[in-house]
């Protein structure tokens, strides 16, 4: 922050009236994120009291993503206000952009807050819970209708989508760094051949079911609550997929572990919001694909907790793979398709699982 400064402090006086020497500004947590964060703290004036920034790191200045997305979009525009226009559309959910400066990468955004998400469910009991998540799947199925209705080739998200080769991606992540076939774990070929197999089979039938808009990481930590009000973060990865892939992101949360009772429970509480909105499914259906999307995502977060750690030197998202494991040993459970990988994931997840 020591670089940008004296540019921050000189445009928040010309463009919110706050003398530069009454500006202060704080370090916000980034979580995972390549980019860093900041609350900037105004003066007395006619404006916010307060913005958050967001500085782009890197000499891409944030325009590639660190997820994977299988497509050339053909533009130099920032993916994060592109999906923010379009959003903006439909919802207020997303947090207002004041000013972007581009030569600098200095983003000047509306202050949500730090009601996360997380925080407010992680002690709540089963039928606050049940009330705040009710919440997050109306917004969540905002998007998934409103989103995939308006959703056109002005928008980055409609150029890129969980196709069969992304998901093996993702699976093949934690084969990488879960697994560690990349962290010098000797290889055994018959194993890897087993899982590779099952992964295969799983991306392909989830690759094939209808896709809508899906933002990708619409977990607790993207969502940050204002009275009654849950805002949105984190979209600038949003493409196409299957509507359980941020089903699962929010209720087999790597943060916020569920119990079996109330996970029945707003799985029938989407299924009722979505039959309301004209896209209801079998119950059988959805929770099938949702078995199958848990047992994807949450290997792919897996290791991507471990590769955070291994190669980016932050070990703090390594607590939360425990959860991961617990998710992926239960959705195996569910999925007599995976064969002998199964025994592969419990013989490599149970000790863990059990922490």
């Amino acid at each position: 922050m020591e670089k940008f400064e004296p540019r921050v402090r000189e445009t928040v006086a010309a463009r919110f009236g706050c003398p530069a020497g009454e500006i202060e500004i704080r370090p916000l947590a980034a979580h995972a994120s390549s980019r860093a964060y900041y609350r900037v703290l105004l003066g007395a004036g006619n404006g916010p009291r307060s913005i958050a920034l967001m500085v782009l790191l890197g000499d891409d200045r944030g325009i590639k993503s660190d997820e994977i997305v299988e497509v050339e979009s053909g533009t130099d525009e920032l993916p994060f206000l592109n999906v923010h226009r379009f959003l903006r559309r439909f919802t207020d959910a997303v947090p207002e952009v004041y000013h972007f400066d581009a030569e600098h990468g200095l983003m000047y955004l509306e202050d949500l807050g730090d009601r996360l998400f997380e925080h407010l469910v992680r002690d709540a009991d089963d039928a606050e819970r049940r009330l705040w998540y009710g919440r997050a799947l109306d917004l969540l199925l905002t998007l998934q209708t409103e989103g995939t209705r308006r959703l056109g080739a002005d928008c980055l998200a409609s150029k890129a989508a969980l196709s069969e080769t992304l998901l093996l991606w993702e699976f093949e992540h934690y084969i990488e760094y879960g697994y560690g076939t990349k962290l010098g774990r000797p290889e055994d070929a018959a194993a890897l051949e087993t899982l590779r197999k099952s992964f295969r089979g799983i991306a392909q039938r989830l690759a094939a079911a209808p896709q809508v808009f899906t933002h990708r990481d619409y977990q607790s930590k993207n969502l940050i609550v204002q009275g009654e009000r849950i805002r949105l973060i984190d979209f600038q990865d949003a493409l196409r997929g299957p509507r359980t892939y941020d089903l699962v992101a929010l209720l087999r949360d790597s943060y916020v572990e569920l119990g079996p009772a109330l996970l029945d429970c707003l799985l029938e509480d989407y299924l009722e919001r979505a039959a309301a909105l004209g896209a209801a499914e079998p119950p059988a259906g959805l929770k099938e694909e949702f078995a199958r999307m848990t047992l994807q995502r949450k290997l792919k977060d897996y290791g991507r907790f471990v590769y955070i750690d291994r190669v980016k030197g932050n070990p703090a998202y390594l607590g939360y793979n425990p959860a991961n494991a617990r998710y992926i040993l239960d959705a195996a459970a569910k999925l007599p398709e995976l064969g002998a990988a199964r025994e592969i994931l419990q013989a490599e997840l149970s000790r863990e699982a059990e922490l």
